[in-house]
C-alpha cells in the first residue's frame, strides 16, 4: 500500500514538472510575441514619451514573472491548499465544532488578505516606477560613455546611479517587507 502512495507521488511529480515546463514555455512565447507586436505597432509618439529603459524593463520583468515566479507560486499555492484542506478535513472529522471556528477564521483571513493585496499592488507600482529611471539612466550612460569620460563627469553619473539604485532598493525592500 505504501509503495502505491510513493509511486503515485512520483508519477504526479513528473507529470506536474512536464506540464510546468510546457505551459510556462508557451506562456512566455505568447507574452513575448504579444508584447513585441504591440511595441512594434506603437505610434512614434509612444517612443517620444517612453524611455527605452522602461520598455526593456517591462519586457524583462514580465518574462521573468511568467517563466520563474508564477510556476513556483502556483506549485506552492496548490501544495498549501491541499495540505490545509486535508488538515481541516481531519480536524472536522475528529471535532465537528471545529467547523464553526474555521468559518470565523476564514472570514477574518479574507478581509486581511484583501487589505494586503491592495497594499502589495501599490508597492509593485511604486517599485516599477523607481526601476524605470535606473534602466533609462544606465542606457544613457552607456550610450554617452565616451562623452562622459571626455568631460570627466564620471562622478556625477555614478552619484545619479547610486541615487536611482537607492530609490529602487527602498521600494523593493518595502515590497519584500509586505510579503513576509
Amino acid at each position: 500500500m505504501f509503495a502505491a502512495f510513493i509511486g503515485t507521488d512520483v508519477i504526479s511529480a513528473i507529470c506536474a514538472s512536464f506540464v510546468d515546463v510546457v505551459l510556462s514555455t508557451r506562456a512566455s512565447k505568447a507574452l513575448h510575441w504579444g508584447l513585441l507586436g504591440k511595441v512594434i505597432r506603437a505610434p512614434t509618439s509612444f517612443f517620444d514619451v517612453t524611455p527605452l529603459g522602461r520598455i526593456v524593463n517591462r519586457f524583462a520583468k514580465e518574462l521573468n514573472l511568467v517563466e520563474k515566479v508564477l510556476p513556483l507560486q502556483l506549485y506552492q499555492y496548490l501544495t498549501a491548499i491541499f495540505t490545509v484542506l486535508s488538515v481541516f478535513a481531519s480536524m472536522a472529522f475528529a471535532s465537528p465544532y471545529f467547523v464553526i471556528a474555521i468559518g470565523v477564521v476564514v472570514v477574518g483571513y479574507y478581509f486581511f488578505q484583501w487589505y494586503l493585496r491592495e497594499t502589495y499592488v501599490e508597492t509593485q507600482r511604486m517599485e516599477a516606477l523607481s526601476r524605470a529611471p535606473l534602466f533609462s539612466q544606465l542606457g544613457e550612460t552607456l550610450r554617452g560613455a565616451a562623452t562622459i569620460r571626455a568631460y570627466r563627469k564620471e562622478d556625477i553619473f555614478r552619484n545619479v546611479n547610486y541615487y536611482n539604485i537607492d530609490a529602487n532598493s527602498t521600494e523593493r525592500l518595502a515590497q519584500k517587507y509586505i510579503i513576509s
